[in-house]
């Protein structure tokens, strides 16, 4: 809404709207009109994927279906070699799981946590990320008894690398519509598992 009324004073000549997730608008009340009021004025919106533009399509009905565009996420394909595992802390026997994600609930890594509870204990998985949930995060590691196998690396500028090093990505993301760490996981020809839509 601030973004749109200062384009407008700013008399910017097209106001152009990117939502990358797959979003519906309520269905009544004061949040919808704040809503429609702001995107009265915008003259396109991109979305990223099929799904994104069908929720909001079916959320906000009175949004001319002309105004709206889908362009998918790109990324510059670039395959890297692996890392040193044991920079990683990860042992060179292990099966390594990887995900490349914020540390928000959103993307819903402690369902990664929990599964590797449940795999055998060959199996570890590294997060490179960071976000404000991640002190609950490793906290909940330690109740499931996997700390030992959980590889927090924090927030990497090496994610080609760290793909070459994995033996899987996974990504438990309950709200992403065309993440872009799914694209760098397929250039790197690496296993797949994920709830987000492709």
């Amino acid at each position: 809404n601030w973004a749109e009324m200062a384009a407008r004073i700013a008399r910017v000549p097209r106001i152009v709207l990117r939502l990358g997730l797959v979003r519906r608008l309520p269905a009544s009340g004061s949040k919808l009109l704040r809503y429609r009021m702001a995107l009265e004025h915008v003259d396109a919106l991109i979305l990223n994927s099929q799904d994104a533009a069908d929720a909001w399509a079916e959320s906000a009905p009175w949004f001319a279906a002309e105004r709206v565009y889908i362009v998918h996420n790109a990324i510059e394909p670039a395959r890297a070699a692996p890392v040193d595992r044991r920079t990683l802390g990860v042992p060179e026997e292990a099966r390594l799981l990887l995900t490349a994600a914020g540390l928000e609930k959103r993307k819903d890594i402690g369902t990664l946590l929990e599964a590797v509870a449940k795999l055998p204990p060959t199996v570890h998985a590294a997060i490179a990320g960071s976000g404000p949930e991640e002190e609950t995060l490793r906290a909940r590691a330690v109740e499931l008894g996997t700390r030992d196998r959980i590889h927090w690396l924090g927030f990497r500028n090496d994610v080609p690398a760290l793909l070459a090093t994995a033996d899987a990505f996974v990504l438990p993301s309950r709200q992403d519509s065309f993440a872009s760490s799914i694209l760098e996981a397929m250039v790197a020809a690496v296993p797949i598992v994920t709830t987000t839509g492709c």
